[in-house]
């Protein structure tokens, strides 16, 4: 039982790259792309028998867009939203187990974000307007985009700009948003 519970340590201790916390786990937040979900691609090619997939209508600025949330065994609940021809324009996770190159997942607080990714730019709403296109996000580059949860924030902040900014700082990202412009190829 001592050698099982030795080999074990020395697993742990000589191979962090098993760990989920692991500074050394892959890169999976890359551009236009979340667990095999490719922005630009037409959804039908997502689409095949025994795919968990929920379809929901979504808001936006385009005049007709699904949303399609696939449910990945190894990677939760990814979102993809389409544009009127069905094709994907932007996909999206909420779970904090991926991470871009620079370390950032879902789950930092816009404080650590803003660490990582100095020339990120926080975008906060407009009046009369709704989604996250109009919400609170961190634009980090071009790679995509952390979101936060608007609503704890205007519970918060009220309508108070000096507030918000104060109190965003330990605020956490509740998702990451990848997609591809229309002129990308």
């Amino acid at each position: 039982m001592k050698n099982i519970m030795i080999y074990i340590i020395f697993l742990f201790e000589f191979f962090p790259a098993f760990s989920e916390e692991s500074p050394l786990a892959p890169v999976q937040l890359e551009k236009g792309y979340i667990c095999g979900i490719q922005a630009g691609e037409n959804i039908k090619d997502q689409l095949y028998d025994g795919a968990e997939v929920t379809v929901e209508r979504a808001m936006g600025e385009e005049s007709y867009s699904l949303k399609y949330i696939f449910h990945i065994q190894d990677c939760g609940d990814v979102s993809a939203t389409t544009n009127d021809a069905g094709f994907i324009s932007r996909i999206s996770i909420g779970q904090g187990k991926f991470m871009t190159q620079e370390g950032a997942r879902v789950g930092d607080p816009f404080s650590r974000l803003k660490k990582l990714y100095p020339e990120g730019k926080l975008f906060l709403p407009e009046a009369y307007y709704e989604g996250p296109e109009y919400g609170y996000y961190y634009k980090i580059d071009q790679l995509g985009f952390f979101e936060f949860d608007a609503t704890a924030i205007m519970e918060k902040c009220g309508y108070s700009m000096d507030m918000c900014l104060a109190f965003l700082d330990g605020l956490k990202s509740s998702k990451f948003v990848t997609y591809k412009e229309q002129n990308e190829k």
